[in-house]
């Protein structure tokens, strides 16, 4: 029998007989983690060349959950938890293997990753802090690996993935500079505001428009500050690796729909700008708000939503799915609502005596309250009977609860069976439901109070394919003027058309 001792020895032999064969070389470290019950300090920590690693990323409920980890399929691939810049933790099992924890570092030179085996996970054992770890011992154990010498000298510096909770730079002095005025309306959307927009805010804001504009007085912004910020955005590219960092290119060269988005984003770092210059402006911040007032954003960036089914493929799709999924999809079609929007319905939300539902916010600071159809209703009202207030409305198979990853697997495979268009998914049927109601004639206000828009302009632009088509069936029906009422006029004055 090999002592535990003696397996960081074998692994490096194997390093130099199996270089060509990544994968097998940790699955290798995992079975002999789990038939040797080795400390993860025995295992080394192994160089991944190439670019054969695929993250998948999950969130901390579904791989912190024992329960939940045994709904995922095995697969040689780590389910990863991006933890910072370059930093992942995450979940392996294979067929033959049982499941552990893995820490991933980016290194900046050579071999693209650096890869630790942590320990068991917790999925049939009770943890022991040593061998076997729960997902925050596990998470824990990684964070150390990260901060030892040896990886930090490896590793870029770490950050916060994917935005930051607070502006990068702070306001100096007394004169309104446009960062006092991005702090403020920051703070304001932090404690009023959705929690993506904050997020999203703050990003554009420490990317894009405090470098360009943060040190500028308020009272010395134009017109043409307020342009550049846009063409800024347009010809920048994002790097996020060591840090965010922006390359120039030129937006002549990019493809349509390449330049389409980027002038999406330039347009909402713009507004971004505005709305903190409009609030700086009534605190009496500003003087003067003809800096900005009269600049205008890029024109034609939004591209109308064609990812939507007919009311026949709809109705396969319901036909052909498993019963657990044929009830979540039937929410969606009945309601208009989000996938997370569906997950947070409870029997107690149905209002039996308007028809209707009411709807937690989720991406929104407002809920709402959907009208259903006859048939909607009775749908819902039969998968509430009998169950208490508290309870799930859309209930899955076993009372095992929903989870954004199941819900993805299970519908692209659903999908492919039913012919759905290739980028479709389960959020397109919202966009489904939205364009059956106004393909039926239903006014687009109607429409956007029961998909939650604000505004009906949204609405109106994320539709605009189909309210064209509304709109024009509802103009030849109603406008029939009724001028040339008799043939024999409306032939003489054809005639008279073509003789001038």
């Amino acid at each position: 029998m090999v002592a535990k001792g003696e397996v960081g020895k074998i692994f490096q032999i194997l390093c130099a007989d199996l270089m060509d064969s990544k994968l097998g070389l940790q699955f290798l470290a995992q079975k002999a983690l789990a038939q040797t019950g080795a400390a993860e300090n025995c295992l080394p920590s192994l160089d991944l060349g190439g670019n054969h690693m695929f993250t998948q990323r999950y969130s901390e409920g579904e791989l912190s959950d024992p329960i939940l980890r045994k709904t995922i399929p095995p697969k040689w691939e780590v389910y990863y938890l991006i933890i910072s810049n370059g930093q992942c933790f995450g979940y392996r099992r294979t067929p033959k293997v049982r499941g552990c924890w893995v820490a991933r570092i980016t290194v900046k030179s050579g071999s693209r990753y650096r890869e630790r085996v942590l320990g068991l996970a917790d999925d049939d054992n009770l943890a022991d802090g040593d061998r076997i770890l729960t997902f925050e011992q596990g998470k824990q154990r990684a964070l150390e690996w990260f901060s030892g010498p040896e990886i930090r000298l490896l590793g870029h510096a770490p950050r916060q993935f994917l935005g930051t909770t607070g502006l990068l730079r702070c306001p100096i002095g007394s004169d309104y500079t446009v960062t006092h005025a991005m702090r403020d309306y920051c703070n304001w959307k932090r404690d009023f505001g959705a929690k993506h927009t904050f997020v999203g805010v703050v990003s554009r804001a420490n990317t894009y428009i405090l470098p360009l504009l943060g040190s500028l007085l308020s009272k010395e912004l134009t017109p043409q500050h307020c342009r550049s910020l846009l063409l800024h955005v347009e010809a920048s590219t994002v790097i996020r690796v060591g840090g965010t960092s922006l390359m120039s290119v030129d937006p002549r060269t990019l493809d349509q729909d390449v330049r389409r988005r980027r002038r999406a984003n330039a347009n909402n770092a713009f507004y971004d700008l505005r709305g903190a210059l409009d609030m700086a402006f009534g605190d009496g911040h500003i003087a003067s708000n003809a800096a900005w007032r009269d600049v205008k954003g890029f024109r034609t960036v939004h591209r109308p939503r064609v990812d939507i089914l007919t009311w026949e493929q709809a109705k396969r799709m319901v036909n052909m799915a498993q019963p657990e999924f044929r009830r979540l999809i039937l929410a969606a079609l009945y309601t208009g609502c989000r996938l997370s929007e569906i997950f947070r319905m409870r029997v107690g939300d149905l209002e039996h005596s308007r028809a209707a539902i009411y709807v937690s916010p989720v991406k929104t600071f407002r809920g709402r309250t959907i009208a259903l159809p006859d048939e909607g209703y009775q749908f819902f009202r039969t998968l509430s009977e009998g169950r208490n207030n508290d309870c799930a409305l859309v209930p899955r198979n076993g009372d095992w609860p929903w989870t954004a990853w199941y819900v993805s697997t299970h519908f692209k495979a659903l999908c492919k069976t039913v012919g759905a268009p290739e980028k479709f998914v389960f959020h397109c049927l919202r966009h489904t439901y939205a364009s059956l109601l106004l393909r039926a004639g239903t006014p687009p206000i109607v429409v956007a109070r029961q998909m939650g828009h604000v505004n009906m302009l949204t609405t109106i632009r994320t539709y605009a394919h189909v309210t064209d088509d509304f709109m024009d069936h509802e103009f030849r029906s109603k406008f029939k003027p009724g001028f040339l009422t008799s043939p024999d006029l409306f032939l003489e004055a054809t005639r008279l058309i073509k003789d001038a």
